[in-house]
């Protein structure tokens, strides 16, 4: 069973109580999840007995397990209802890191050394209640080499470690201690095991394709190292030294399942080639797997079975379903509990599905950390160009400064009209020349004459090889190549472009071009001579369309608009096709216009009548009152009849022998359940009685017609008689 509390000034008050009346919340809703702080949410009326001692900030809430914390928080600011009924969110204890402040710093050492380094300075800016202590630290490897430029809370700079090194956070409690553990697991299994059958309420199986990597490029951090010049340049360290002279890894039985999908991965602490190459091995291991990611709604047991152990976060699941072709050990990670009603929960092992929100999100980080890295190197080259110009300007000792009065037409003295700066005395001998008059200055390395490759004239024109600088705030730029990407110093440069709001909308680097929102307008050529191809996902990072030189594919999704125009449009591979004359060809499947138009396998359904499609040449209104058939064996008999139904009892039925018939009468009923028509030869076969009452040339429909209407002839020719002895 569960318990909630709350603890103001050292003492708990009870909230919930499962057996008193009185300590009553109303839909209280625990998720817990790996790495996170996680969250428990509940209302109240502020009738409750201890209402009072909820305080925002101050008062800790606190939700048992039995006689076990699973959830230690505290409450954000409550929201009431014109009932005054209180809903409250409470944050997880690891928020607790965001209340203290980490200066700028540059930290070199090991994980464990940097944790403790980071809750040092937490601890010194908190009150007791809310510090935290070394705890287990699993996740270890090589050193590392942190940097901080900016004012960053404590649990901001701990999250950016462990996207980087990978495992989970959380908080423990021993005496009246907090401890922070940094795991790869919470260590453990679960007991319980979700079955199919048993206490399997629902499943959902992610498979992300997405994000699989078959062969990595690695590479590490930046070192430096002096060029034949003799000046400070830098490179980046990769693997090929202890890889055979290659810079990649290969993951060889995933290249076998699912073929070569190379990835990119660089570790910016890294600095030593055989620490590398093992990091890189580690995330290769991992990116070579398919994720899965299992998403359960399961009943925990342990809440109606006492002898049943609970699940518990972090731990790996058994988790056996023969119709899921599932039975495998899942981790935990996530899992989400109703206090009041356990089948409402979820459970969530395997890691998220990712969201296209958090891609994008995540997506915006790390082009944030390229862009700021970026800015880094950058920073540093400029900084060493300068180092290099103030050793060439301070340390140019020597040359000759020429106040030069000569006027070239002539060759006599003017006044002086430019300033020379050479490595000559002798204008005509000096290569190395610097020229200032009243056009501007220039540099040539050529000579006197030039040409002045470097020049920066008085139109305001500046002429250089290179340009140097930190931020460049232009109008236009115009011209040449813009470069990104490459060897050089814009290795990892990225071109952002982001919104009137400031947020990413679109980015540029050495791994293509990506848009996350906007329009895209233009021409793009795709095919022709290569196999380019655009290819649409979604949020899961499933294909669901695609964009090549063969055509438009659309496997899954929806194609909505007012027009498609075009060639032909062929759909499920022939089973519709509607060509560019307009003509369509349906090869299988139905057809149905809400209550106009059906046409299926055995039948088509025009309006009020159906039209039969499987050889028995059937013609009937929907209600049966109408009917005309040819004879194959149909429902009517074996030859062509038409049948007309006014009402219950009120029949007319024609063959086709009938309809040279001039008078038709209506509401005759002919009956065909008489024994007489059961024996042979009609075998109750209703066309042929109709046809022998018809054709018998004794008593016969036709020979009484033709004798009834010999009769109506001579009564007329009486009838004239006596008229004309009037």
């Amino acid at each position: 069973m569960y318990h909630v509390r709350v603890k103001q000034n050292g003492e708990e008050y009870p909230l919930y109580e499962p057996l008193d009346e009185e300590m009553r919340i109303f839909e209280p809703v625990l998720t817990e999840e790996m790495g996170s702080a996680g969250s428990f949410s509940f209302r109240i009326h502020k009738g409750h007995p201890n209402f009072i001692h909820l305080q925002p900030f101050q008062s800790e809430i606190i939700v048992y397990e039995d006689t076990e914390p699973c959830f230690y928080g505290r409450m954000l600011k409550p929201e009431a209802d014109f009932q005054n009924m209180v809903s409250i969110v409470c944050e997880g204890e690891l928020t607790y890191l965001l209340d203290s402040i980490q200066r700028p710093f540059s930290y070199s050492g090991t994980i464990e050394g940097y944790i403790e380094t980071l809750l040092g300075t937490h601890n010194s800016q908190v009150e007791d209640k809310k510090q935290i202590q070394k705890g287990t630290i699993r996740v270890t490897g090589p050193s590392i080499s942190q940097e901080l430029k900016s004012y960053t809370d404590t649990l901001t700079v701990l999250r950016k470690l462990a996207e980087e090194s990978g495992g989970y956070f959380r908080i423990r409690h021993s005496g009246e201690k907090r401890y922070l553990d940094y795991l790869w697991d919470y260590g453990g299994e679960n007991l319980q095991t979700i079955r199919f059958g048993e206490n399997l309420l629902d499943l959902t199986k992610y498979v992300d394709s997405s994000r699989i990597i078959t062969c990595l490029i690695v590479q590490g951090g930046e070192v430096e190292y002096q060029d034949e010049l003799g000046e400070t340049q830098t490179r980046t360290v990769d693997i090929s030294s202890v890889n055979s002279g290659k810079d990649y890894l290969e993951a060889t039985e995933a290249i076998a399942r699912y073929g070569r999908i190379w990835g990119y991965q660089k570790f910016e602490d890294v600095t030593v080639p055989a620490d590398l190459l093992e990091k890189g091995k580690a995330y290769l291991s991992e990116a070579s797997a398919l994720p899965e990611t299992i998403e359960l709604k399961a009943v925990d047991l342990s809440l109606i079975d006492t002898s049943v152990s609970a699940f518990r976060l972090g731990y790996w699941t058994q988790v056996e379903s023969i119709p899921h072709d599932i039975q495998q050990k899942f981790l935990l990670s996530r899992r989400e509990v109703n206090l009041l009603d356990a089948s409402q929960g979820s459970i969530t092992l395997g890691r998220q599905a990712a969201t296209l929100t958090g891609n994008m999100n995540k997506s915006q980080s790390e082009v944030s950390d390229r862009v700021e890295q970026t800015a880094k190197e950058t920073s540093e080259e400029i900084n060493r160009k300068i180092e290099n110009a103030t050793n060439l300007i301070t340390g140019g000792l020597g040359g000759y400064v020429i106040l030069d009065n000569i006027d070239p037409e002539t060759g006599k003295k003017t006044h002086p009209w430019r300033i020379l700066i050479m490595n000559t005395p002798d204008k005509a001998t000096a290569k190395n020349v610097i020229q200032i008059n009243q056009n501007g200055i220039g540099f040539s390395t050529t000579g006197i004459n030039g040409p002045y490759r470097n020049a920066w004239t008085i139109d305001g024109n500046l002429v250089a090889d290179f340009i140097t600088t930190g931020t460049m705030l232009a109008e236009r730029i115009r011209g040449g190549t813009l470069e990104v990407g490459g060897t050089g110093l814009g290795k990892d440069g990225v071109i952002v472009i982001r919104d009137s709001k400031g947020i990413l909308i679109g980015q540029l680097d050495k791994s293509g071009i990506r848009i996350s929102s906007g329009n895209f307008s233009g021409q793009v050529d795709v095919g022709g001579s290569t196999d380019g191809k655009i290819t649409v996902k979604n949020a899961a990072g499933t294909v669901i369309g695609y964009w090549d030189k063969t055509g438009l594919h659309v496997e899954q999704g929806t194609i909505s608009g007012t027009d498609i125009t075009g060639g032909t449009i062929n759909i499920g591979k022939g089973t519709f096709v509607v060509n560019e004359d307009g003509s369509v060809s349906i090869m299988s499947g139905e057809i149905d216009i809400a209550n106009l138009f059906y046409a299926g396998e055995d039948h088509v359904t025009l309006g009020d009548f159906k039209i039969s499609n499987d050889g028995t040449n059937v013609f009937q209104s929907i209600d049966g009152s109408v009917a005309l058939q040819s004879g194959n064996s149909g429902p009517l008999g074996d030859f062509p009849i038409l049948v007309m139904q006014e009402s219950i009892g009120s029949k007319m039925e024609l063959s086709s022998h009938h309809l040279d018939v001039t008078a038709v009468y209506t509401n005759v009923m002919l009956l065909s359940g008489t024994s007489e028509w059961n024996d042979p030869p009609y075998n109750g076969n209703v066309g042929m009685i109709l046809d022998y009452i018809w054709n018998d040339d004794s008593y016969g429909l036709a020979y009484l017609g033709h004798e009834v209407r010999s009769l109506q002839s001579q009564v007329d020719d009486l009838y004239d008689q006596i008229s004309s002895l009037g």
